[in-house]
């Protein structure tokens, strides 16, 4: 009868554990690792870099020579919610923290790049609203 005591103790030890550490995250208030766009145009795909730089960008040899080295990737399919994963060879969900530029890529025709900078993610997320991108290609 011990035992018996013993093991539901411990598995109610576990529970509490358990259902106190599940929580969830506010989708729009920076969840880990998901950049959240509003007011994005539905009806097609996109692809969202984000990189290591501040500032304008000056021009297309400027932004060939940044678009080559993200710091985290995602994909969306009309979604104002990405999940951002680092470019790195782990793969893992972006969990950077700091002041980045995102740009955020059309994959239909035609192509549109639009880019923001001084994009503020902590543990990897973010949010930003759709009219404040700019268009790189204008």
């Amino acid at each position: 009868m011990k035992n018996v005591f013993k093991h539901f103790g411990i598995i109610a030890v576990i529970a509490i554990i358990v259902f106190a550490t599940s929580t969830c995250a506010d989708p729009v208030t920076n969840e880990p690792g998901k950049l959240t766009i509003t007011n994005l145009p539905q009806g097609t795909d996109y692809i969202v870099g984000v990189f290591n730089h501040s500032g304008a960008i000056s021009g297309m040899v400027q932004w060939m020579s940044i678009a080559t080295q993200p710091i985290a990737v995602g994909t969306g399919t009309a979604s104002s919610s990405m999940t951002l994963y680092s470019a790195d060879a782990t793969g893992n969900v972006f969990n950077q923290s700091g002041s980045f530029m995102i740009a955020l890529y059309t994959t239909s025709m035609p192509i549109v790049v639009l880019y923001k900078t001084g994009v503020n993610f902590s543990n990897g997320g973010a949010s930003i609203d759709y009219n404040d991108l700019v268009n790189l290609l204008q």
